[in-house]
């Protein structure tokens, strides 16, 4: 089996296994193993970790900008990311939008506390402060998350699935 097939096979099973507020539950118990303060804890190389720290700062070097299709471009174009409300967001333009629908953004730290499985498909949880402008005055944000990476056609990590409480 192909590095792409793999990937798309994985993807379809995890979008499919998200389409449940059951299923959201089971990835939350999944990833929830124990957390070291102030150390992450891995079972991948380190290059697979390295290249999830990088792909965070990313993510967050985007926000900053306020470059909000930025952030979204890390994602799979058949993403899912689910709210804290149980609400899911799925597809290209679900994501966009999702991504679109924050506005002055001043700083965004993602702590990276947790990371399982392998080079097609690896399991990151952690912890994101996001601040923003909310009327006239900064708001922090802090939220626990699980982002499920793979590898797109041209070997990039992307988020196939993002889901924080």
């Amino acid at each position: 089996m192909t590095r792409t097939s793999e990937s798309r096979i994985t993807r379809g099973f995890i979008a499919h296994r998200l389409g449940t507020t059951a299923s959201f539950a089971w990835l939350i118990m999944l990833a929830s193993g124990c957390i070291s303060a102030g150390r992450v804890e891995s079972s991948v190389d380190a290059r697979l970790l390295e290249e999830i720290k990088v792909a965070n700062r990313q993510l967050e070097d985007a926000m900053r900008r306020g470059d909000l299709l930025g952030v979204a471009a890390l994602y799979a174009d058949d993403a899912v990311i689910l709210g804290a409300s149980g609400r899911r967001h799925a597809g290209r333009e679900a994501i966009d939008s999702y991504w679109q629908r924050f506005s002055d953004p001043i700083d965004w730290k993602l702590e990276v506390l947790r990371v399982e499985g392998g080079d097609l498909l690896a399991i990151q949880r952690g912890r994101s402060t996001l601040t923003r402008l909310l009327d006239g005055e900064e708001h922090d944000s802090i939220v626990e998350f699980i982002i499920v990476w793979v590898r797109d056609d041209e070997g990039n990590l992307r988020i196939a699935v993002d889901a924080y409480w």
